[in-house]
């Protein structure tokens, strides 16, 4: 598994504001996917993981962090989970990446 801040777009889905997105920015990445048998596992959230904090028609939102996993990871843990959380303190958003979201989630305080 791979969660990184991949620096491309793969997509016009993926990048809002500035220059036109172009096919051909992200056709090594893309390989490097093919070529690695990764596959992006999505999320639902926010769209966009980057900010440039600026506003107007300076303002650019892009995908640029991403969460891949090849199919031998996500065999043993099938339910995968990512989340895009609130950007807070940065310009990515925090990736929440939950193998079990299935678990039963306990809401008491540790005790010895």
């Amino acid at each position: 598994m791979v969660l990184s801040d991949i620096n491309t777009v793969t997509n016009e889905a993926e990048k809002r504001g500035g220059r036109p997105f172009r096919s051909s920015n992200c056709r090594v990445f893309l390989n490097f996917l093919n070529s690695s048998s990764l596959d992006d596992l999505g999320f639902p959230g926010a769209s966009f993981t980057w900010d440039n904090g600026l506003s107007g028609i300076n303002h650019i939102q892009e995908r640029l962090d991403h969460v891949l996993a090849n199919s031998s990871r996500l065999q043993i843990y099938p339910h995968t989970h990512v989340i895009h959380l609130l950007r807070m303190y940065s310009d990515h958003c925090p990736i929440l990446v939950d193998l079990t979201p299935d678990a039963p989630k306990f809401n008491h305080p540790f005790r010895d």
